[in-house]
């Protein structure tokens, strides 16, 4: 398995982007012959599972769900689990136990030490990629009267999900 954490303190964009990632492999798969999404890997159902009949209600965009997602996907024969849970070791651990046999896992983290020892003794031999996120390069001041620090916000946040999205297709 490929561990890839996207590590950040709360409210520095993780969840956003990695809602964006899962909505471009969405997108995608409109396009792609050997990607779908996989919802029938639940055991137990949470609230966080989302599936097709879920993104229908929210109208195929996960940015209007409220809250964490879990998803899985298929592409060329491989499986991308993803989740934006990740603040203590108990949720790493809960979404590890549903994608363990995936071959890439995306994850969020917060910093903390307790959290990313648990993600490093997972990976052990295997490989693990981390990347940090720092929103305060996105801290601005003076802004023009016409500009906004949110949409500077989703700039970030979408330039994550496409350099999180590289990464997986580089990986294939």
């Amino acid at each position: 398995m490929i561990f890839i954490t996207l590590v950040g303190k709360q409210d520095t964009g993780k969840t956003t982007s990695i809602k964006m990632l899962a909505n471009e492999l969405l997108r995608l798969e409109k396009k792609t012959k050997n990607l779908h999404l996989n919802d029938n890997y639940f055991k137990q159902r949470q609230r966080s599972c989302i599936d097709r009949q879920k993104l229908l209600k929210y109208g195929m965009d996960l940015l209007n769900y409220t809250g964490d997602i879990t998803i899985k996907f298929e592409w060329n024969s491989k499986s991308i689990g993803i989740t934006s849970f990740g603040d203590d070791v108990h949720s790493i651990k809960t979404k590890y136990d549903i994608f363990k046999d995936c071959d890439i896992f995306v994850s969020a983290a917060h910093p903390d030490d307790a959290t990313i020892n648990y993600i490093k003794a997972i990976v052990q031999n295997g490989t693990h990629i981390h990347i940090v996120i720092n929103k305060s390069t996105v801290k601005a001041k003076n802004l023009p009267p016409n500009k906004d620090i949110k949409n500077i916000e989703c700039h970030v946040n979408t330039a994550t999900a496409e350099e999180l999205l590289k990464i997986v297709e580089y990986l294939l």
